[in-house]
């Protein structure tokens, strides 16, 4: 079939969606035949303009939106992902290539993050302190930031996504999701069902893509915060970037193979081998990740054999970690040792001094 006969998997911009104006496409392959099924549209600047303008224009209403209206439509989001959970499976396995169970156990993954997200009103509160000095009150409170975006990899394109826009999304936040451009239609679909749920329109929307597209969004200047799942140069490219141009930009980032991983484990000193491991929670838990651990097109996915060696190397040198060892925090970002904040809220933390007549 010739490319143009082939169908588009396009953005979601503005609540619907959105062809593109960059007239850029790649390829989406079948994982079963290796023959290209349909190609998706790759944003340019203007694309993510425009994401961005729709994101901010959509952000007062929505971040000044009661917080029982918020939740009512992750409430409905949730019920819809779980009605629909084998059909977002099943588009997961036609173009990432995990079985069914494994996309089936992704959703599952990503659900519960959204029934967390569900019942996040309570960590919204602030604090109120009186007389803090002489006739002086205290009182913090949290406010959304405003358009936060999220950049994806090609492994997990739901699971991953909904550790992000859920929470940011019931805080009050617009989002931008940059999902894989290597199987990027479930992103599609989990906007369609935001949509469904009664989320406004512009408050979540979708731009496709490669390296343009995620540098654009690096550096817009209405785009206050950043979060990234990947491999460790891409997450320090991304950390510097976007930290330079005044983001925040939560990380969790790993190594690109799992041998890597092992022989990165081997070189450390004995008493520190444990504690290191440790970031590697999933990999930790064979029987869950068993059947999940495979190279494809130049990345790792879980697939059984080298989880089933990650944990074999975790139980050699868990004995080895010292119990006055701190842990070492999951996803540490670039510049961490600097004693950056590695995961920072998807909230504005204010504070207000009160001084009484």
């Amino acid at each position: 079939m010739a490319a143009s006969e082939l169908p588009v998997v396009g953005h979601w911009i503005g609540g619907k969606p959105d062809s593109g104006i960059s007239a850029r496409f790649g390829d989406v392959f079948d994982p079963a035949t290796g023959a290209v099924q349909r190609q998706v549209a790759l944003a340019g600047e203007a694309d993510v303009d425009r994401a961005v303008l729709a994101a901010r224009a959509a952000f007062p209403a929505w971040g000044g939106a009661s917080l029982a209206k918020r939740h009512a439509v992750m409430f409905a989001f949730r019920e819809l992902l779980f009605a629909r959970a084998d059909e977002l499976a099943a588009v997961v396995t036609s173009e990432h290539g995990k079985t069914l169970d494994d996309a089936r156990g992704e959703v599952q993954r990503g659900l519960e993050v959204v029934e967390f997200a569900c019942g996040i009103a309570h960590l919204m509160k602030g604090e109120a302190s009186e007389q803090i000095s002489t006739r002086v009150d205290s009182a913090s409170y949290r406010q959304p930031l405003g358009v936060v975006a999220g950049i994806t990899p090609f492994n997990f394109p739901t699971m991953v996504p909904m550790w992000m826009f859920p929470i940011a999304l019931a805080c009050g936040n617009s989002f931008i999701l940059k999902p894989s451009d290597r199987d990027p239609s479930a992103s599609l679909l989990l906007a369609e069902l935001l949509s469904e749920a009664g989320l406004p329109e512009g408050v979540f929307s979708v731009v496709q893509g490669d390296k343009d597209a995620v540098n654009a969004l690096l550096v817009h200047p209405q785009i206050d915060a950043i979060s990234f799942v990947g491999s460790t140069p891409i997450a320090r490219h991304i950390y510097e970037t976007a930290t330079a141009h005044g983001k925040r930009v939560p990380e969790f980032r790993a190594m690109s193979t799992v041998a890597e991983i092992i022989e990165a484990v081997k070189e450390l000193p004995e008493t520190e081998k444990g504690v290191r491991f440790r970031e590697l929670d999933p990999l930790r838990e064979p029987e869950a990740s068993r059947g999940s651990l495979e190279r494809k097109n130049g990345r790792w996915v879980l697939r059984g054999g080298e989880a089933a060696a990650a944990a074999d190397a975790w139980e050699t040198t868990r004995e080895s970690r010292s119990p006055d060892l701190p842990r070492v925090p999951r996803g540490a970002g670039a510049g961490d040792s600097a004693g950056r904040d590695l995961f920072p809220s998807p909230t504005r933390l204010g504070s207000r001094v009160l001084q009484q007549e």
